[in-house]
């Protein structure tokens, strides 16, 4: 599954359009229909209301999508924040998010699952 970014569809562009089409146009549709004797302008707001209204539950439904996989995402890091990997010559822990350093002693200076590189081979500092 692709990963869905709310940065990705528009920003405030999207947002901004639908509640153009659900505020402004039918308010000047209204406004044509009591000016003018045509029921056009009236089915053109009702028109307008309805795209609007369906951008905007397209919108929930991609933000609900997103904030899913970003709980899922957080939880899967979660789990697996103390992950020892096998190297050649020994087993170096994935440094913890919130610290920033390794957990235990290897004689790698560098992991090579994820390419972190350690600062200091042998002791750790504490921080």
């Amino acid at each position: 599954m692709k990963k869905i970014n709310s940065i990705g569809y528009g920003g405030g562009r999207v947002p901004g359009a639908a509640l153009l089409l659900l505020i402004p146009v039918p308010c000047v549709c209204l406004l044509l229909t009591r000016l003018t004797s045509s029921k056009l302008p009236l089915m053109a707001a009702g028109i307008s209301l309805g795209a609007g209204a369906a951008v905007l539950l397209f919108l929930a439904v991609l933000l609900m999508v997103e904030l899913r996989q970003d709980r899922k995402i957080a939880r899967y890091y979660d789990a697996h924040r103390s992950l020892r990997l096998p190297l050649k010559t020994a087993f170096m822990s994935a440094p913890p998010a919130d610290a920033g350093g390794f957990a235990g002693k290897t004689a790698a200076a560098s992991c090579a699952a994820s390419g972190f590189r350690r600062k200091e081979i042998g002791r750790l500092k504490k921080f």
